[in-house]
């Protein structure tokens, strides 16, 4: 599955009204401490049945990134949420393993194991895990976030889906433009990100 790029913009319509614009808050991003914002998006990850593997609080913005399971592959979603003259844009990037898979995974286990750095008693406890709170198990434990999921593997993977959400996700503040009435323009450079 190639990785693909949606943007859009919530508007809600109330019943014979004029269209109203909703912002970040509308949408229940809490403007409070790092650890609202990652139980915030853990909640939104969750109800995709779902593992969170960043979350990370940007001003009035949120930025997130889970992966689920669509067997026989991880299918990772980014999304960057943001306010944009009173308007709730979701721009939402989403990457899935295709043909051979677990290759990051294999290679990073085995890298931990031979330096030393993992056991096999540290694997079953320590692999698979929420990165803020290790104790949670509101989802599978299949769909947290792995040992491997840690940004600090992308160099070596980088053609990863993961890596290709995590580099698309960092590129979009920088290169969105947004015209009058929230209208979206396309950088032309984008794709260089992937």
């Amino acid at each position: 599955m190639p990785a693909s790029l949606v943007a859009h913009s919530e508007q809600i319509v109330p019943p014979e009204s004029e269209p109203v614009r909703r912002s970040a808050e509308g949408l229940g991003i809490p403007h409070g401490s790092e650890a609202e914002v990652r139980r915030w998006c853990r909640e939104l990850a969750q109800e995709r049945g779902a593992g969170l593997i960043e979350a990370h609080g940007i001003g009035p913005s949120a930025r997130l990134i889970y992966k689920r399971l669509q067997m026989p592959v991880y299918v990772y979603t980014g999304m960057f949420i943001t306010d944009v003259q009173g308007c709730t844009l979701v721009w939402t990037i989403v990457a899935g393993e295709h043909g051979t898979t677990g290759v990051r995974e294999a290679m990073v286990t085995a890298n931990l194991i031979n330096a030393g750095k993992l056991t096999l008693v540290g694997y079953r406890r320590l692999w698979a895990r929420d990165p803020y709170e290790p104790d949670y198990q509101g989802v599978d434990r299949s769909v947290l976030r792995f040992m491997s999921d840690d940004e600090g593997y992308d160099g070596q993977f980088p053609h990863h889906p993961l890596s290709k959400v995590r580099r698309v996700l960092a590129a979009l503040p920088g290169v969105a433009q947004y015209g009058d009435n929230v209208e979206v323009l396309w950088p032309r450079n984008f794709e260089g990100a992937l």
